[in-house]
């Protein structure tokens, strides 16, 4: 028995001593797959300042309720829970290889046997009884079941990284439709009191008329303005309608067109700082998902190398067998085995080599994808900053555009009334007072969209919050 304890310590000991002669590093550098530049730059100059987090910056006081409401109850945000937790029983499981195994075995068996020799016939009967437990360890020599083990980690992670970006997504999605809600309510409204200018001026058309003062063409143009204005109106109306259900299925309601909508623009607190360190990109989710599912195919690699080598295990039998039931317990009647096998693959027909291939190609895959990741989030960045100051431009020339419109609309229903202009030139200059105006919603509302694009390009507001710095420090000590 000493023997057997001496057998199996040492294969302990040195199954611990090989496990660690391996670190393998499980972070993988960017910087090695792109040239990044240290910080972002734009053709306009803000002066730094201290950034609130991009959801207070919006500084809408409905806002944030909506955001948490849809993460609670959004059903796709769901799904993807399900599937961090799918990756967490995975991990679970890969864990659990690195264990012995134990079962136990309770097992009675009843036979009879007939002798016949000669002239005596003889039968006899046994009975017999057995508790055992089995146990079987594999031990993890080469690191292949840890290997494993850590894909399965670095799997989770990812997942977990997937779930972030999913309810970051989510809640910029549920901004995004919540500003077009409200712009869809500011175009219904500017689209109803057009009706009433071209109504007011329909009725100023018609009292010329009965007057002899304007011909039957005015008419027939200010009847015709009255009815593209009404169509404008009932097309603004059913945006808005369906603005509102899809907004209501994302907050996981009933899409019953029931909410509602805030009829101004929220004020963004914050100019875009000058410079922006493009370190804040290893804080987004769906980058810190990349690396992790390239770390993963690493693990996996260097798993399917470990294949190829022989692999150890220790099985085990230990308990007691009697042909009485109620001895199965006494000590005296114990049995026992103890066994050590090695076995090293020798043939099979190329399937070890091609898994290996398999690990290389899909490792190979995940180094281009997480590459790709990097760039497109550059090219995000670098969009949404551009548009950032064009779109500020924009609002100004259009609030400059609405007001002279209003002006000159003003005029020239006063010179038509004197029959100093003809009606084109009304008509035209009511029209040109509703396109400017409903731009300016756009433009608005555009501004908007494109911050909190921004913000889902940085991976959340424009420095980096103590919390996350801290992780990101913890993260490149541990690399």
């Amino acid at each position: 028995m000493n023997c057997n304890r001496y057998f199996v310590l040492t294969s302990l000991t040195i199954a611990a001593a090989l496990s660690g002669c391996m670190p393998v590093p499980d972070k993988i550098d960017l910087q090695q797959q792109l040239n990044i530049p240290d910080l972002w730059t734009s053709s306009h100059s803000h002066e730094a300042k201290s950034i609130q987090p991009w959801l207070a910056d919006l500084a809408d006081p409905v806002l944030p309720s909506l955001v948490g409401e849809a993460i609670a109850k959004n059903f796709e945000l769901k799904t993807v829970v399900a599937r961090l937790e799918a990756a967490a029983a995975q991990v679970r499981i890969r864990r659990a290889s690195l264990f012995p195994n134990l079962e136990g075995n309770l097992s009675a068996s009843r036979s009879q046997r007939v002798f016949d020799s000669g002239n005596v016939r003889r039968t006899i009967r046994s009975t017999d009884f057995n508790l055992l437990a089995r146990t079987q360890w594999e031990l993890d020599v080469w690191g292949r079941l840890r290997n494993q083990t850590r894909a399965a980690v670095a799997d989770f992670e990812a997942a977990e990284a997937d779930l972030q970006a999913a309810r970051f997504s989510l809640a910029a999605l549920i901004a995004k439709t919540w500003f077009d809600a409200i712009s869809a309510l500011q175009q219904v409204e500017l689209a109803k009191k057009t009706v009433d200018v071209f109504k007011k001026s329909q009725g100023i058309i018609e009292d010329r008329f009965r007057r002899g003062l304007s011909s039957a063409l005015d008419v027939r143009l200010g009847r015709a303005d009255v009815a593209n204005a009404e169509n404008q109106r009932e097309a603004r109306k059913n945006e808005l309608d369906g603005t509102e259900r899809v907004f209501e299925v994302l907050l996981g309601r009933y899409p019953a067109s029931s909410i509602k909508i805030s009829g101004d623009f929220p004020a963004m607190k914050q100019e875009v700082p000058v410079g922006l360190p493009s370190e804040l990109l290893a804080r987004r989710p769906d980058i810190i998902s990349a690396e992790r599912r390239l770390a993963a195919a690493g693990r996996i690699l260097k798993s399917e190398k470990r294949n190829r080598l022989p692999s150890f295990r220790l099985t085990g039998n230990g308990g007691t067998s009697t042909d009485t039931f109620s001895q199965l317990l006494n000590s005296k009647f114990l049995v026992w085995n103890l066994a050590a096998n090695l076995t090293q693959p020798i043939f099979k027909a190329g399937e070890l080599k091609a898994k290996v291939a398999l690990a290389e190609a899909r490792r190979n895959e995940a180094v281009a994808e997480y590459a790709q990741v990097a760039l497109q989030t550059f090219l995000e960045v670098e969009t949404a900053l551009n548009a950032e100051e064009q779109l500020k431009n924009q609002e100004v020339a259009l609030v400059t555009a609405a007001s002279e419109s209003e002006e000159a609309e003003t005029i020239a229903l006063d010179e038509y009334t004197k029959g100093l202009i003809d009606i084109v030139t009304l008509l035209d200059s009511q029209r040109r007072t509703f396109q400017s105006r409903s731009e300016l919603i756009q433009v608005r509302n555009q501004r908007l969209q494109n911050r909190i694009d921004l913000y889902l390009a940085l991976g959340g507001g424009f420095k980096m919050e103590e919390k996350e710095a801290a992780t990101r420090k913890g993260e490149q000590e541990n690399k």
